[in-house]
């Protein structure tokens, strides 16, 4: 699986297409757990009163995330 650190260079790409079509589909699924993890903090910030955290369970909501992406 690919790992991205920094940004894709054009002149960093696999030529190969089943390298490409690798990478990409690496990046779906990195992005999808993105947009579910900013999903959750929006509602764990802007949600209904009841739906709402502290300041550390949300720093701790935050930890969790960066680190099952890393």
């Amino acid at each position: 699986m690919y790992r991205l650190i920094m940004a894709i260079r054009p002149d960093a790409l696999p030529t190969d297409p089943a390298a490409l079509t690798e990478m990409v589909l690496a990046l779906d699924v990195e992005n999808e757990k993105l947009r579910v993890a900013m999903q959750t903090l929006k509602e764990m910030i802007f949600g209904k009163r009841s739906v709402r955290v502290r300041g550390d369970e949300l720093e701790a909501h935050l930890e969790h995330v960066s680190n099952s992406s890393a």
